[in-house]
């Protein structure tokens, strides 16, 4: 642990070096980063101004949020995900309070009110990361950066350039789709942004999600040398992905309209705003399922070691963005709208190219996943005529009945055509949590549960499949059978000394009933692996023991 924690500070010292030098870059020459960007804005000097101020605001941005990911890949691979998934609420409610606030500090300061918006987003930059440390701190890491280096940095900046240059994709495209709306005069570049925050919703609740869950627990398996079950587990998370996305898209596509007035239409966005950016919206929408799946696939390829096949396609895809965007905006007479559409047919060719990637690297996927599929376009074609059955009571905030309507059928049909996502999603949404442990747990195993809690933990040690925890309490001995865990305790055996450690267990969750699938203890986290226990990230729901 310590060993991992001098490596994240020698990469942290790394970071913040490359990111002050880009931040002071982006203050100094914020003119030249407008233009960059959205060179039509020349056109009006006072525009321009703007931009430029607002750039110069924003130049720590970029390091807060680096910063914030950082702590959270941290975080994710100790088995912590809720902090991380809700530390980009803290942006939120900082902008929230700008927007609340922009009025006034309009009166004090005389600066324009979206100077206050701007200030709020960097300061919910920052809170993003803040609100990470103790949780970091807990764990026994002290932010220490340092250049001094470390042996395993080679590595870890072998998968960063690929991943840099993956994940500039979106970035690219958004950035060629901005530099030509803005050659449309004003509007069409902030119906852009508004349509693709809207695409954003279900690719950081839930394509982000999947992602990072995706990568731990495909990292752990790479690691551990179960490779044979690479196939299995990257399917479970295509499968869920698309469940949840599919139906999203396709609302975003129906209910364009609605949905944007209903966000968007008050003060200066006007109702021929709306039209403009429901029909960029529709457009965005058809690239929503490339553009999650992306999200997903790319980090399944670093945990797996392939992190420059992916590279290869996005180095691609950037290079016909240029292309295709100018045909379809110019030559086939689609204007701004041609813009999203360009974003869609390249995000899906790349997920084409990214899925049949993993065919080589990994083997096959199960055959499953082609015929769950299946079953989500037939669901998702129920939905979609019921959606436009209700369209015409989707006004204001009608809209909010109308999705839930529609995402219960879609559910409900999901479950009688057979798959079994619904049932997952519904389980791990439910607020309640059972009360110990379920019966399933055999009474030596609870027993030997309850004693180890109380128990102060001396040393943990893998031996020939088999864990021994030795504490004040005695030696535990932790068995693996059919990917069930089982505990023996043998009370003559004990160790004085020690520290207690809180007790955990991971259930495992199928169509029978949950097993013991894995325990956590303070740092120490097993699983069960049909008949050998191995230390991981153990998943499923856990029970306080």
């Amino acid at each position: 642990m310590k060993a991992a924690f001098r490596l994240a500070n020698a990469f942290l010292g790394i970071l913040m070096l490359v990111l002050g030098l880009v931040t002071v870059l982006t203050f100094v020459f914020a003119d030249g980063w407008v233009y960059l960007i959205a060179a039509g804005f020349a056109a009006s000097p006072d525009k321009f101004a703007l931009s430029a101020k607002l750039t110069r605001i924003l130049s720590p941005f970029l390091a807060s949020v680096s910063l914030a990911s950082l702590f959270m890949g941290m975080l994710n691979v100790r088995g912590k995900f809720f902090l991380p998934a809700i530390a980009p609420a803290t942006f939120n409610v900082a902008v929230i309070l700008g927007c609340l606030l922009a009025a006034p500090f309009e009166d004090w300061s005389g600066q324009p009110a979206i100077v206050a918006v701007g200030i709020a987003s960097l300061v919910g930059g920052f809170g993003q990361f803040a609100v990470q440390i103790p949780a970091l701190y807990r764990d026994g890491y002290h932010i220490r950066p340092n250049l001094k280096g470390h042996p395993a940095l080679t590595r870890l900046l072998k998968f960063f350039i690929p991943a840099f240059i993956g994940i500039m994709t979106v970035q690219f495209a958004l950035l060629v789709e901005s530099q030509i709306a803005s050659r449309f005069g004003d509007g069409p570049v902030s119906h852009l942004l508004y349509a693709f925050r809207l695409v954003q919703l279900p690719n950081a609740i839930v394509a982000a999600s999947v992602g990072t869950a995706a990568l731990a627990g495909l990292s752990t398996l790479a690691a551990s040398g179960r490779r044979r079950d690479l196939p299995g587990a990257l399917a479970e998370a295509f499968t869920l992905n698309s469940f949840l996305v599919l139906p999203s898209a396709i609302g975003l596509y129906i209910l364009a309209e609605p949905l944007v007035a209903l966000m968007y239409e008050r003060g200066a966005f006007t109702p021929a705003d709306s039209q403009a950016t429901a029909a960029i919206l529709k457009m965005y929408a058809i690239a929503t399922w490339g553009i999650c799946f992306h999200r997903v696939a790319l980090p399944s390829y670093y945990a797996i070691g392939h992190p420059y096949y992916p590279m290869g396609i996005a180095i691609l895809t950037m290079a016909a963005k240029v292309p295709v965007a100018v045909v379809l905006v110019y030559s086939l007479n689609l204007g701004v709208v041609g813009l999203p559409l360009s974003h869609a047919i390249l995000v899906m060719v790349e997920s084409a190219l990214l899925w049949r990637g993993f065919k080589s690297r990994i083997g096959p996927l199960p055959g499953r996943i082609y015929t769950d599929h299946l079953r989500m376009l037939v669901a998702s074609a129920l939905m979609a005529a019921s959606t436009i059955f209700m369209r015409p009571w989707a006004e204001g905030f009608m809209v909010a009945p109308v999705v839930m309507a529609a995402g219960v059928l879609y559910f409900a049909s999901s479950h009688l055509l057979g798959l079994d996502a619904p049932g997952k999603v519904i389980s791990r949404m439910l607020p309640w949590r059972p009360r110990g442990l379920p019966p399933s747990v055999d009474a030596q195993t609870r027993a030997a549960l309850s004693l180890l809690k109380t128990a102060a933990v001396v040393s943990l040690e893998l031996s020939d499949k088999i864990a021994f925890v030795e504490s004040d309490k005695g030696r535990f001995t932790v068995r693996a059978r059919d990917g069930q865990l089982f505990l023996e305790n043998d009370p003559d055996i004990a160790t004085p000394g020690g520290e207690r450690m809180k007790v955990t267990a991971v259930m495992l969750l199928g169509k029978g009933p949950p097993v013991l699938h894995g325990i956590v203890l303070g740092g120490y986290n097993l699983l069960a692996s049909a008949d050998r226990v191995q230390e991981g990230m153990a998943e499923g729901p856990r029970i306080p023991v």
